[in-house]
């Protein structure tokens, strides 16, 4: 069983309904009744069940309107009141006493419900247990339990006249297993001289016993004697008291008879006012099940045996049969839509007709309605199969919509004024019905056309009331907001809006109130459920009522997300690729000046070194040569800094502690940060080794020191830069992207600037975001070293917190082996004997190269001109063992040289010398068999060691980098 279940008997709530009348005349039933899906005519029918749900709602309502949370109790109580129904003492007639009532309460439960068994046990003459469990599915409420003890009380005050005493020591709505209740009751005066006449009765006979043994004969027969009298006066007096009980017990029943008696001709003459079609149609607005509720209902209610409703529509104006009723035996039932022809039914209100019967006397009323034609009486009579009948038309508005016909097999029965009167309130009822089943429809189609244009619209239709909250609104609004429509119903715009547009629709919606002009695209953001922020474009109008009264807005809303993100890339598109475009343009200048700038140090520093070769180690002058050749490094990887930021070269890693690229980083930078910002280092190194190219490193590390500056410009701070061991455990690197467990070298830059807010900090490393103001920054920084991390195989992460500083991480792997050794310029260079072709345009570096190259014992015919250096070439082309060529040269680069002297000799060795080197040189190398690739400037030992290694033709060395 189920709330749903049938289980409790009408007559519980006829109980009810009765009290209200009594005590509480000011409620209307109806109201009840309604609110608890219930009619009065299943109320009045003693063999109808409600469920769980329509007494929880009925129960719910009364409470709500009495204001008597004990109502249920005081109901119960009310069963043994002689104005009540008197459920309970029909239930109980014909029990003998008021103790086996209650033995068989089980029993006589089951017949107002079946939610619940109960059990009962004596306890004593006056004294009996009932044990009451609900059944499995049943959700019994509380009040159930105290109406159950008003029964108890009721059906005991039948037999005493009075309420019994009832305890209640387990509830099941306590969280007792069951409800248990203790009930006691006093005797009636009857039953107790009926004891004492009983027991007065055992005393005697055992009192004359005794005395016939100790008295004299005639003594005793004299306390005999007196003692019969006794008890027989006893006996009368009880007998009497019993007889007066008896007779207020029938009264009571009979008074509770009459009244009962006097309900069911209530009940009947509601029925003439035809409430349950009335309730029933009420509900229904579609037309088939209509007419279908009305025929039923008239066959339960109505005397005439058959019936039947037709309406309008038939062809050629004949009505149509839409629904009937009755007995027909053997006979054939008139078919649904089946058609009628009655032409005379506007002329009249009512139509009766009558074959044999007897027909109505002058007196009655239905004598002056008019009779249908004899054809059409016969028509309907024969398709009835009745012998007298009745039509009422079903009028609204002086509209006919059908008619009513009932009629009877009985031929002598005449038809009343009261069957009249029953069947014209039927007839008004169901003209109402019928006229906004009709008028329903017509809005529905109506409704379902404008529903469907505005469900299918991508747009999102709105209506909200003066105060700002939805009344009214279409899916595709449910599809921006992610609200479903339970949700978004009756809700105020500032639970989706930002406080910017709270503000903007309040100013939009007071305009529009105020004018009552519609405000068009205006634009707005709103915040959807799932948090996401949706750009809106909304238009919105004013709505008025019938009197032209404001009740409220109506808009339309556009989603215009995707096109202001589109118009974001866009415009981001434009600025990336102006920022590529000055990359671009900086990479060309770059390259061009890295030419000429690497040309000037090829010559300081070749000739620092040749200067130093021949200074003596102890003078001044051998330093003096050793500051310009460092300060020339520096240069040389000043423009090696260059050509990285503009991509004008290859990553060139060597083994190296990372240690000596931050000390001469952060020297460089002690210099331009101001004084207000403390420089701190903690190089724990430990000698950990890792493969990385120095001059990116630098640029890494000037990037972010460089942020570091702008995060503390304003306030000063402190900048710490360490360097420690970092050993990644298995664990660890689930957390680190791509990183491998191990021992890695962690690189910190931290600072007490400002700090980075959590919004920025997901998108710092992205390319061309940027924070600072207009020329302060291309957003490239952050980019270029997460690029040039990854491609170490490390990983960068970023701390920050608004007002806490920030702290960049990086893990670079360490790596086993020794580290780059440094050559010195007076170590022992690899020399030899050949003829080499030297083609630069710049004389100070083939003056260099040949001084460099003789003085390892080859012999050098150096050219300017790469023109003339290949026609001498041409005269002698075996004369030569090997040709060395800068890349960039007027009139021919290096390349096309090397192609024209392959052509000649395919054997030549060839090494490329260059300033700057292209994303595509080593391959036009090799496609070339170009030996080496040489980048300016050249110390002495690499450029002996590479023109030794090509000689000989093997690999290059490590000192060598390509």
């Amino acid at each position: 069983m189920n709330d749903l279940s049938p289980v409790y008997n009408s007559r519980i709530i006829g109980t009810y309904l009765e009290y209200l009348r009594e005590e509480h005349p000011e409620v209307n039933p109806e109201a009840i009744l309604e609110y608890a899906e219930m009619t009065k005519f299943q109320v009045a029918d003693p063999a109808y069940w409600f469920n769980q749900r329509q007494v929880d709602r009925f129960q719910k309502k009364i409470v709500e309107v009495t204001g008597d949370p004990d109502i249920a109790r005081a109901a119960g109580r009310f069963a043994a009141s002689t104005k009540a129904l008197g459920a309970a003492k029909q239930v109980v007639l014909g029990i003998p006493s008021l103790a086996s009532c209650y033995l068989l309460v089980g029993r006589i439960y089951n017949l107002m419900s079946r939610g619940a068994v109960a059990k009962t046990k004596r306890l004593g003459a006056s004294k009996i247990e009932i044990v009451s469990r609900p059944v499995e599915g049943i959700n019994e409420k509380p009040f159930q339990c105290r109406n159950r003890m008003g029964f108890l009380e009721a059906t005991g005050k039948i037999f005493t006249l009075r309420f019994p005493t009832i305890d209640h020591p387990e509830c099941f709505h306590k969280g007792d297993a069951q409800c248990r209740y203790v009930i006691r009751w006093e005797d009636t005066p009857s039953l107790r001289w009926k004891r004492i006449r009983n027991i007065g009765s055992l005393l005697g006979m055992v009192t004359s016993l005794a005395a016939l043994v100790i008295l004299p004969f005639e003594s005793w027969l004299l306390l005999l004697l007196s003692l019969t009298v006794i008890l027989t006066g006893i006996h009368s007096y009880s007998q009497l008291l019993g007889r007066k009980e008896l007779l207020r017990q029938m009264e009571s029943q009979g008074e509770a008879a009459r009244e009962h008696i006097e309900g069911i001709r209530e009940r009947y003459n509601d029925a003439l006012l035809v409430q349950e079609i009335g309730h029933a149609t009420s509900r229904i607005l579609d037309t088939e099940p209509l007419v279908s509720i009305i025929a039923e209902t008239m066959q339960r209610h109505l005397v005439h045996d058959r019936g039947m409703i037709f309406l309008n529509g038939g062809a050629e104006g004949r009505l149509r049969c839409v629904a009937s009723y009755g007995d027909y035996g053997d006979a054939p039932r008139p078919r649904t839509g089946s058609t009628l022809s009655l032409p005379s039914i506007s002329s009249s209100e009512v139509w009766v007709w009558f074959s044999d019967a007897p027909k109505p006397s002058s007196e009655s009323a239905l004598s002056s309605h008019e009779e249908l034609a004899e054809g059409e009486g016969e028509e309907l009579g024969r398709l009835m199969g009745v012998k007298s009948v009745i039509v009422v038309p079903i009028l609204y508005e002086e509209k006919v919509l059908g008619l009513l016909a009932v009629g009877r097999t009985d031929e002598e029965r005449v038809p009343t004024q009261s069957d009249l009167s029953l069947l014209k309130i039927i007839a008004s009822q169901a003209a109402a019905s019928l006229s906004n089943a009709s008028s329903f429809k017509k809005l529905q189609v109506s409704e379902e056309k404008y529903r469907n244009i505005l469900e299918t619209i991508e747009e999102a239709y709105f209506e909200v009331d003066l105060a700002g909250n939805f009344t009214f609104f279409n899916d595709s609004l449910c599809r921006i907001s992610r609200y479903t429509r339970s949700e978004l119903l009756g809700m105020h715009y500032k639970a989706y809006s930002t406080p910017d547009t709270a503000r903007k629709l309040f100013e939009v919606f007071s305009r529009v109130h105020r004018t009552g002009k519609s405000a068009k695209a205006m634009d707005c953001e709103i915040v959807r459920r799932d948090g996401d922020k949706r750009h809106l474009e909304l238009s919105a109008s004013i709505v008025q009522d019938a009197s032209g009264q404001h009740v409220g807005f109506r808009g339309i809303v556009r989603d215009v997300t995707e096109r202001i993100q589109a118009e974001k890339r866009n415009k981001m598109l434009e600025i990336q690729l102006r920022q590529s475009q000055k990359l671009e343009a900086i990479g060309t200048l770059a390259g061009g000046i890295a030419h000429d700038f690497n040309n000037i140090l090829a010559a300081i520093i070749g000739y620092a070194e040749l200067a130093s070769l021949s200074s003596p180690e102890a003078t001044g002058s051998k330093r003096h040569i050793r500051e310009i050749m460092k300060a020339g490094h520096r240069a040389r990887d000043l423009v090696k800094q260059i050509l990285a930021f503009s991509r004008q070269n290859e990553s060139q890693r060597i083994r190296m502690e990372l240690a000596s690229v931050v000390k001469e980083a952060l020297k460089f930078l002690r210099a331009s940060l101001p004084t207000t910002i403390e420089i701190r280092q903690n190089l724990d190194a430990c000698g950990q080794i890792v493969q990385a190219d120095p001059t990116q490193m630098h640029q890494v590390l000037m990037n972010l020191c460089t942020n570091a500056h702008h995060a503390m410009q304003q306030t000063g701070g402190v900048l710490e830069v360490s360097l420690r061991p970092f050993d990644l455990t298995e664990r660890e690197s689930g957390v680190r992207a791509c990183l491998e467990p191990g021992l890695y070298l962690s690189l910190e830059v931290r600072d007490t600037g400002t700090g980075i807010d959590p919004q920025v900090l997901d998108r710092v490393f992205e390319p061309f975001y940027t924070t600072k103001g207009p020329g302060e920054g291309t957003g490239m920084g952050l980019a270029v070293v997460h690029g040039i991390v990854q491609s170490h195989g490390g990983t960068i992460e970023v701390y920050s917190k608004p007002g806490d500083g920030t702290t960049f991480q990086i893990l670079l792997p360490c790596i086993n082996g020794e580290l780059q050794p440094d050559h010195d310029v007076t170590a022992t260079l690899p020399s030899g004997r050949g003829r080499i072709l030297f083609i630069d345009d710049e004389f100070p570096l083939t003056d260099l190269a040949q001084e460099i190259l003789e003085r390892l014992g080859y012999s050098v015919e150096p050219w300017t001109n790469p023109v003339e250096a290949l026609e001498a070439f041409r005269a002698q082309p075996d004369a030569f063992n090997l040709v060395i060529t800068d890349k960039t040269m007027p009139n021919m680069t290096g390349f096309d040289l090397a192609g024209e002297l392959r052509k000649i000799r395919s054997d030549i060795p060839i090494i490329l010398c260059t300033g700057f080197s292209d994303a595509g040189d080593s391959e036009k190398s090799e496609a070339l068999g170009i030996a080496r690739i040489l980048m300016k400037p050249l110390s002495m030992h690499v450029l002996a060691t590479a023109v030794r290694e090509v000689l000989d033709g093997t690999p290059p060395s490590q000192e060598i980098r390509l």
